[in-house]
């Protein structure tokens, strides 16, 4: 089933490439995690009255979290797709680039709340929830169709960042046809993320380890994300074999 091929491949693709994974994303993610720790402190003072400050800085840290997350996902499309090597530390920043994947970012999000929002009125309206089933299967009818729709215009990201024109009729004419082997990839990305992230409740009482392993996961986690895109553009857009 060429959805389950597309997560092997997505996850294979970080692991066989571990050492670039991490000079793309080791440093910038190690400044992310940081940020995001300083972020809630900071939210927490402000909560608690600091609100000038802790407000201010809250906003720096939070775009710090953005470019970061911005640097890795772009310059990890373009050493798969492109082989551009990363230096030691570092890859190479493209702003122009990272603007743009932002922007498409933001039109894919604007879709998504559009989808989202109709659908849970349209569920609501029609079929009210009064049990612990009703509310999973209207969970399923409103996020399954969002999460297809997000893997079918999923091309439009890799494309910003290596700077191809791609349209948006383009992305989505790409994976026509896609959808059950784009719903199986959803379906193994979730339970992957989910059972990756179950060995930290036994280590919920030994909070180094546990913050370890979590921050190792979110790693992970990041890393795979971005080579599912990176697989979706690589064989739906350029047909790319999945080897």
């Amino acid at each position: 089933m060429k959805g389950v091929q597309l997560f092997l491949h997505s996850v294979k693709q970080v692991f066989g490439n571990l050492g670039a994974a991490i000079r793309i994303s080791g440093l910038l993610f190690l400044v992310q995690l940081i940020a995001t720790l300083l972020v809630s402190r900071h939210a927490m003072g402000a909560i608690e009255g600091a609100v000038g400050g802790g407000t201010l800085n809250v906003i720096l840290l939070s775009l710090l979290t953005l470019v970061s997350s911005l640097w890795i996902a772009v310059a990890w499309h373009r050493f798969v797709l492109r082989v551009e090597q990363p230096g030691a530390f570092l890859p190479a920043f493209h702003g122009g680039r990272m603007l743009a994947y932002l922007g498409y970012s933001i039109l894919i999000g604007v879709a998504l709340a559009i989808v989202v929002v109709i659908l849970a009125f349209l569920v609501s309206r029609f079929a009210p929830v009064n049990s612990m089933a009703m509310s999973i299967l209207a969970s399923l009818v409103v996020f399954v169709p969002a999460v297809l729709l997000a893997l079918r215009l999923s091309p439009l990201l890799p494309a910003a960042a290596l700077g191809d024109s791609l349209s948006l009729g383009d992305a989505w004419g790409a994976t026509n046809g896609a959808m059950g082997d784009l719903l199986v990839l959803a379906i193994l990305a979730v339970l992957g993320s989910v059972l990756i992230h179950l060995p930290v409740l036994s280590l919920i009482n030994v909070m180094p380890l546990a913050m370890a392993w979590t921050f190792v996961t979110a790693w992970i986690k990041t890393m795979v994300g971005a080579s599912i895109l990176t697989t979706i553009y690589g064989h739906y857009v350029e047909g790319r074999p999945l080897a």
